[in-house]
Formats: C-alpha cells, structure tokens, sequence
C-alpha cells in the first residue's frame, strides 16, 4: 500500500444542539482545533484530509447517503462528552457500510475519562494525537489504545487546517457583541498550571504541564489568516507577562487594533494591572473572569483566590473599558445559603456585562465529581456515574443532596441583574 497520499476521513458529531444546524451560532458553527491540528499534521505528511461535519447533515439517514460516496482509506473521529452517542452511533454506521476501514477515535472526553474501548473503534488515542498520528496511520495492526505524549514545544506543530471545516470564517458568529466579523478562534498554549477541583485538569495526568507557543508563532498564524477583524483566544489562562510584553511588541509591528476576548484570572489582573492598559490598546476587550463563589467555595474548589481579589480584579478591568464575562457556579456540594448570598454581594461589586452562571453537574474526570460519587451525594442512583448521561450542554438530571434547586434558580435571577451601567465599546 502507497503510504503517502492516503486519502483521510475526519468525522465531527458535534449535534448535541440537533441536526442541520450549521452556520446558525457560534456553537454552531465553531470549529473543532483537535481535528484542525491533526489534518494540518496529515497534509504537512502529503495525505489528503476531508470532513464529514454532522451538522450540516439532516438526519442519519443523510449521513448514510453521503458516507456510501465518499472514498478513504482510514477515519478519524474527535467529540466532546455531550455528543458521545453521536460518536458511537457515526462509527457504527461506518463500520456497517465499511467494516475494514481502520477507525481511530480520540479526544479529551476519552481522555480524561480514561475509556480504552469505544464504539466499534479500532483505536483510542489518549494525549496529543500530533504526536503519534503519522506512525498510527502506517500501522496494519492498529493497538486497542496508545497514550500520546505532550507536545513540548508547540512551534513544532503547523498552523491549523481552517480550511477542514469551511465553517470560521464563511459562517462565523461571534459569542459576544463588540467582536466584528471575520472573527476567528485561536489558541496561545495548550494545559493549565492550576488544579481547580471542578475542572477536569485537577485530574490530568496526560496533558498536565502549561505550555506556552512563542509570540512570534502566533503573530505569523495571524498574519496568515488575512483579514482578522476580531479573535478568541481560547487558552485556559492567559499567557505570562514575559509573554504579553514580547507579543505586543510583535504585535505592532503588523496590525492595527483586534478587538479580542480571552479568559484571565483575578491574580493575574492585579499582579499585572499596568498591563491591561497595553492590551486595551491591541484589542482586549472581552475578559472571561472566574468569579465562582464565596471564599470557602474558592477555598472547596482549590481556586487559590480570595474574593478580594476577584472584585479588585473587575474594577481595574471596568476603569480600563473590558467588559467582564463573569463565570459563577452554584449548586455545588458542601454550599450554602449563606455562601450564595456572599456571591450575590461579590457580585454587586463585580458587575459583569455578561453573567455566566452555572448550576454544578457532575461531570466524571474532576475531583469534585470523586467526592460526590465517594460521598454518595446524588440524590437519584446513577447507572453509570462515569457516562456522560445527557445530550445538553448543561444539563442538570444528577441533582445532589441538600441543595434547593428553586432557591438557586431564584437567585439566578436576582444575581443576573447586577451589570455595569457603562456601556463599553471595543
């Protein structure tokens, strides 16, 4: 068999939100960076990679029609956890009309939760998959699971393959007002060097460890994307200052101002106050800021914040004109109504333009999701703690003891209420 030029089947089941829905949101419509990176791998390779975006197909009836006239010589399949049944339900339908087509599944959601075996998978990929794909390929004797090293230095990697999806910048619809299209999505670094226990990275053992691309690496993706009239930069936690001041430099030197969002910690903001001024003037002006609760919640989910900081942090971000995604959660076992009223007057002091409460799901992977299935805290058994259980984005079927779940939803809309009266423009 010719190795080079192997033509590559990806398959995307992101329809969680339901079928034929491509190009009518920014979820909708958002394309998957896994995926994009590992057909950049594969062509950089001399391999042709197409896509079979779920999305934009009617029914699994259609999906069917278009699989029987494709031709590849091997799948790939990435998900997130919310459209695990349309993952397994797209390989065995695949398998059905091509049972000899080796398929390799992949991604965080069988990451994080460890799975060796999925569907009618040939192989699981734990980790990076850039750095195992090329060899996996070439394999007539794909293993049942491989764990794939973290990718040290980022810069290794090619830009992403944008043109995978067709989706960024022919259907792009930016989350927030104030971003301007053509609006793209970017990533700075990959990990996180914190373990907030309701995040699945207070488990990661596979991808544990910030890695940070140099500046200069991102200003050429941007520069290679042409006309850019806003960005989200989906990183975890924004880069160090070393990092910001090297990339503003860079910056200058080829663009004008790009109205951005991204998400930064309170910490961050106030050890480095006097730079928010200098990325208001590139285009910050969307901060995604992890307000989360009372102290002792902090404290319970290992933020390693105070709440002083989170208010001190929305005011240096309102007296530079950033408007603030403010992230909360409620609902989490061990709170009270007393540590709800306290986010209610942090809150009031924060007053973010977008509020993003979320009442807490159990999602397998965090230490939190340990506690709650150690301590048996559902309130209804669960079959398979493990599985993602829902095809919602937040859903919220495994309610915990002792929390009142009208209350909350009540103070939700109370809390929602509390905004900057300014009106800030990017």
């Amino acid at each position: 068999m010719n190795i080079k030029g192997l033509p590559i089947l990806f398959i995307w089941p992101g329809i969680y939100l339901g079928w034929n829905i491509l190009g009518n949101g920014f979820e909708q419509s958002s394309i998957n960076h896994g995926l994009s990176s590992l057909s950049a791998v594969l062509k950089r390779e001399g391999h042709s990679c197409f896509l079979i975006d779920l999305r934009s197909c009617k029914n699994w009836e259609h999906f069917e029609q278009i699989i029987k006239e494709q031709g590849f010589d091997l799948v790939l399949v990435g998900f997130y956890s919310v459209d695990e049944k349309f993952a397994d339900q797209s390989i065995r339908i695949l398998k059905k009309y091509f049972p000899n087509k080796p398929v390799i599944a992949g991604g965080v959601h069988l990451t994080y939760n460890q799975i060796q075996e999925f569907s009618l998978a040939d192989c699981i990929v734990w980790g990076e998959g850039e750095s195992v794909i090329n060899k996996l390929i070439k394999n007539k004797n794909l293993p049942r699971q491989i764990t794939a090293p973290k990718i040290e230095n980022l810069d290794t990697l090619p830009f992403i393959d944008r043109s995978l999806f067709n989706s960024e910048y022919e259907k792009n619809n930016p989350l927030f007002p104030l971003l301007p299209i053509p609006h793209y999505t970017i990533n700075f670094s990959r990990g996180c060097p914190y373990s907030c226990s309701f995040c699945l990275e207070s488990k990661n053992i596979l991808w544990k460890g910030y890695r940070m691309r140099s500046p200069g690496n991102c200003i050429e993706e941007l520069k290679s994307l042409g006309q850019i009239s806003s960005l989200m930069i989906h990183d975890d936690v924004f880069p160090s200052r070393s990092w910001c001041e090297e990339y503003i430099k860079l910056f200058y030197k080829s663009f004008n101002r790009i109205p951005f969002w991204c998400q930064m910690r309170a910490d961050w903001i106030c050890k480095n106050y006097d730079l928010i001024p200098e990325l208001v003037e590139i285009g910050l002006t969307w901060v995604s800021l992890g307000i989360e609760g009372s102290q002792r919640m902090l404290d319970f989910y290992n933020k390693r914040l105070t709440t002083e900081q989170v208010i001190k942090a929305g005011e240096i971000l309102h007296n530079n004109q950033v408007n603030i995604f403010g992230n909360y959660i409620m609902g989490s076992p061990t709170e009270t109504k007393e540590d709800i009223e306290e986010l209610g007057e942090i809150l009031k002091k924060v007053r973010p333009e977008w509020h993003s409460p979320s009442i807490y799901t159990s999602y397998s992977g965090s230490t939190i999701f340990d506690f709650i299935k150690e301590n048996n805290l559902w309130v209804e058994p669960i079959e398979d703690p493990n599985s993602h259980y829902s095809l919602t984005r937040f859903p919220y079927e495994r309610c915990i003891h002792n929390i009142d779940y009208s209350y909350i939803r009540e103070k939700i809309a109370e809390f929602t209420q509390y905004k900057s009266e300014l009106k800030f423009y990017g």
